[in-house]
């Protein structure tokens, strides 16, 4: 590897590493949130490590008397989410087979007409 190449390497591999940083740390912040109890929340003193892991928050939401049904409302999500990803599926192949057998007179231009017919519905 060239050392041009190596400095784009690495470039690339830090600006990854900086979006997945910037991503990530919110999700981290609403776990963080989410193990520790309710003073160290409202504390003044941030920690980002926690000293121990609090569970009683999961343990009242996940229990049957909780008032809140969350396994039932999380199991429906499940369905509808696998639900809707095999509708997509089901009608994305196909299409894919279809794409897939054209032979374009000019196979250069194969990729804009692919793309002006995605914006097509909004034209229609």
């Amino acid at each position: 590897m060239t050392g041009r190449r190596r400095r784009a390497a690495f470039f690339t591999y830090a600006g990854a590493l900086l979006v997945v940083i910037v991503m990530g740390f919110p999700l981290y912040g609403i776990v963080l949130t989410s193990i520790q109890e309710e003073d160290d929340i409202r504390s003044r003193d941030v920690q980002f490590v926690p000293e121990y892991v609090f569970t009683e928050h999961y343990q009242r939401v996940l229990s049957p008397d909780s008032g809140v049904p969350v396994t039932r409302s999380m199991r429906n999500s499940l369905i509808v989410s696998l639900g809707t990803a095999a509708a997509v599926v089901a009608l994305a192949l196909p299409a894919a087979y279809g794409l897939t057998r054209f032979r374009p007179r000019e196979p250069e231009h194969a990729g804009h007409m692919v793309v002006m017919a995605m914006g097509a519905h909004h034209q229609i």
